[in-house]
């Protein structure tokens, strides 16, 4: 080496750490370009050749280039290869260190990736205290200042760079907590550069930051366990505070979820002494049940004093609209850490005592934000909007997160008692039941002073809700009105509401004129205000053939016009208790809930009776003063008749309901078994030329049009007369070939989502089999306590 005088050699009189070392260099280095190479790595033999000329063609300050990862035999981390390589040919100005360090996406920060212009790296020190000395992610400071303040970058796909991986000393095992604080100071290495960060680069740098907090998180996780993580966690802690932890975790770690919700669990709420600001979130406030169910509890809530904000997921058109009763605002960022973020400022804008979430059932992001709020002192109250065998119904895996996670929250509102003893059963401590709240215009407009009386023929029926099959089942009502025909009775029927995802008007009209029914059944599509309280007050009764619902309001909006109620069994609704102006029939039964209808026909005193009887019970939810309710919530003065223990008859219906929603399962299951294996068939049975389709060999006039040369007046003449070429056959073949494998592959994907729903029902099936265990369990524990009392 002191033969060439290209080398040199700068010995240091104590390891300062590498971030000192490449200071020296970079202040002795006499060219105009600087490369770097770790000491456990190696460059190709043409890196600098590539990427000096690469600098000069382009007049680059920083050159990206490929990097080769060196792995032992059997190991790869091909994604963290893929990660390494350039994604952008050339970048200009600030947009350089926003694609370098992309928000949500992990952080890398080598300086090996690139050729820097010297002054870029010169200036970045410049603005460091010299004496810094850092001993891990000690090359991020300086990448980062120095792309920050790059003019222009380019790169080059050429691998230059053989990264040997795991060689040195980073990314071996955790076993002492002194391991840890060594991995820990990644996060003083970045925080040296806080204040010399340009406004341009803000966001990067905190995403910059996240991702090397989430990297030890995931140490916390995956290095260490019992008392070592709990102490590493600590430090941690101490170090980046709870609410930096979450947002680490929620953009670069989600697996990290179960250990935060058990370390996190200390973290306390303080109680709050008076309500005065509450911000209720959900996705959007479209048409829907729980959307009705926010403005509602809005207009509440601001009626008793208590300042609301509405934080949306979504930004679209609003159906229910909350002012001027609240404001509403919509949660923005380009990650999952940054809407969190927003959120949380949300909040702290307007002094929240609390928040109400509403979209537990629909999203695996919640738990986050309750995190969050707690990691800042505000408690976070969640909403359940269905039963809670909802998930297990869908043939869902949905049920274990939920429960895992509810200790998030301060409270978990349920619909039903039946929901909370769901909830206890399985180790939820913090379920409580309140009602939903009748809507802005219900509380406006009352209830009708005097029962409805029947009037001639035909009778009025009306359902109104989203067109949704599954869960709805609007399909049943056609039958119901085959059942009315055949029993004679003379009969309209309404059915009111937008489309869903699997039902929609035009399907329900064609199949009401191929049976006969287009006369006597309409279907209206969406109403609102006037147009939908008009079409209820010309009806005479109300139906429902939902298989499952959490609380639903029409109920008590048609109920308060006096309408009588025909609708499936759904026992655990707890707005049927008590309520004589409900008639229920066994689900699936339209032939039964025809009967009850025409039972009403035959008996006009019945049908007032039933119709007072709808009256009181509306009167009864509307005479409830949720506005106090809300207030003893928030300051956890609830009493104790909102969290009734578990009952055997509550026990057994769950039990019942969910073998009868496991079994529904299991035949969805095995249908779709029996579509695989069809689909399996079918594959192991596909020709070389499609099934549906007669091959016959085309005259050259037909080839020729796949031909880019026009045929001449020759070419048809002969095409005519001469036999096909071998030219002939092979376009055919392609043609076939290509036929083969469009349908080929249209299977294969067909296949595929079919494995992917297997997949999810036998997950849904074993979580089922475990409830109903559990289930199983409580019920013998239950007899044996009566016995021994």
């Amino acid at each position: 080496m002191a033969d060439d005088p290209r080398l040199r050699y700068i010995g240091l009189e104590k390891n300062s750490s590498a971030y000192q070392a490449r200071r020296v260099g970079i202040a002795a280095a006499k060219a105009r370009y600087v490369l770097f190479l770790d000491g456990d790595d190696e460059l190709a033999r043409n890196a600098a050749e590539v990427t000096l000329a690469k600098a000069r063609d382009s007049s680059a300050d920083v050159v990206g280039f490929g990097v080769e990862m060196v792995m032992p035999a059997g190991q790869g981390t091909p994604r963290f290869e893929r990660s390494l390589q350039p994604k952008h040919a050339e970048l200009i100005g600030e947009q350089i260190v926003s694609a370098l360090f992309p928000l949500g996406q992990p952080a890398q920060g080598h300086l090996w990736k690139y050729l820097f212009d010297r002054e870029l790296l010169r200036d970045a020190y410049r603005q460091a205290d010299e004496s810094f000395q850092f001993y891990r992610a000690n090359d991020i400071p300086v990448s980062f200042l120095a792309l920050s303040n790059a003019r222009r970058y380019v790169s080059t796909s050429n691998r230059l760079y053989r990264y040997f991986f795991r060689r040195g000393t980073s990314g071996q095992s955790i076993d002492t907590i002194d391991q840890f604080k060594f991995y820990l100071s990644a996060v003083d290495s970045l925080e040296s550069i806080d204040d010399q960060v340009p406004a341009h680069a803000h966001a990067s740098y905190r995403s910059a930051r996240r991702s090397l907090i989430s990297n030890l998180v995931r140490d916390c996780l995956e290095r260490t366990t019992g008392d070592l993580r709990d102490q590493c966690f600590d430090l941690l802690l101490s170090r980046v505070g709870a609410l930096d932890i979450v947002l680490a975790s929620a953009d670069f770690c989600r697996e990290a979820l179960p250990m935060l919700v058990e370390q996190f669990e200390h973290l306390a709420v303080s109680p709050v002494q008076q309500a005065r600001s509450v911000v209720v979130t959900t996705s959007h406030l479209k048409t829907g049940g729980l959307q009705g169910v926010v403005a509602a509890q809005a207009h509440i809530m601001v009626s008793e004093g208590i300042d609301v904000t509405v934080a949306l997921h979504e930004d679209q058109d609003i159906d229910h609209p909350i002012t001027p009763d609240a404001r509403n605002v919509t949660i923005v960022g380009n990650s999952w850490a940054e809407k969190i973020q927003c959120f949380i400022d949300i909040c702290s804008d307007v002094d929240a005592d609390a928040v109400f979430d509403h979209h537990l059932l629909y999203n695996e992001y919640w738990p986050f934000y309750a995190l969050a709020t707690r990691a800042v002192g505000i408690g976070t109250i969640g909403w359940v909007h269905n039963f809670a065998l909802r998930p297990i119904f869908n043939g869902s895996t949905r049920t274990s997160f939920i429960a895992a996670n509810l200790h998030t929250l301060e409270d978990t509102v349920v619909l039903s008692p039946t929901d909370v003893a769901f909830w206890t059963i399985n180790g939820v401590d913090n379920a409580v039941y309140l009602p939903n709240p009748p809507s802005p215009m219900l509380i406006e407009q009352g209830t009708d002073s005097e029962p409805k009386k029947l009037r001639s023929a035909p009778i009025e029926l009306v359902w109104w809700g989203r067109l949704q099959q599954s869960t709805k089942q609007v399909a049943e009502l056609l039958k119901v009105a085959s059942g009315l025909r055949d029993l004679g009775v003379e009969f309209h029927m309404s059915i009111i509401g937008p489309d869903g995802p699997d039902m929609t008007r035009a399907i329900l009209l064609r199949e009401a004129q191929r049976i006969g029914l287009s006369e006597s059944v309409d279907v209206l599509g969406p109403l609102h205000g006037k147009e939908l309280t008009s079409a209820l007050q010309h009806a005479d009764v109300c139906l429902m053939t939902s298989s499952i619902e959490g609380f639903p309001l029409t109920l008590v909006e048609g109920q308060a016009l006096g309408l009588p109620v025909v609708m499936y069994d759904i026992p655990w609704l707890a707005y049927l208790e008590g309520n004589h102006g409900v008639k229920t029939v066994p689900q699936n039964d339209p032939s039964q809930m025809a009967l009850e209808i025409a039972a009403f026909v035959g008996d006009p005193q019945s049908y007032q009776d039933t119709s007072a009887a709808a009256l009181t019970s509306a009167r009864r939810l509307l005479d409830v003063n949720f506005g106090l309710l809300y207030r003893q919530l928030i300051e956890k003065r609830l009493d104790a008749g909102h969290r009734p223990p578990p009952t055997p008859e509550a026990s057994q219906m769950l039990l019942r309901l969910s073998v009868e929603y496991s079994e529904r399962t299991a035949r969805a299951l095995a249908k779709s078994r029996a579509e695989a294996k069809s689909l399996k068939n079918k594959m192991a049975a596909a020709p070389f030329t499609p099934l549906s389709s007669k091959v016959e060999v085309p005259g050259i006039e037909n080839f020729q049009q796949y031909r880019k040369n026009r045929s001449t007046f020759l070419r048809r003449f002969i095409a005519k007369i001469l036999p096909s070429t071998w030219k002939q056959a092979n376009f055919i073949a392609e043609r076939n070939a290509k036929w083969n494998r469009t349908a080929l592959n249209s299977i294969a994907r067909q296949q595929q989502e079919i494995a992917r729903s297997l997949n999810g029902l036998q997950q849904a099936t074993k979580e089922s089999a475990a409830r109903t265990a559990a289930m199983e369990r409580y019920l013998r524990a239950e007899r044996d306590d009566l016995r021994n009392q």
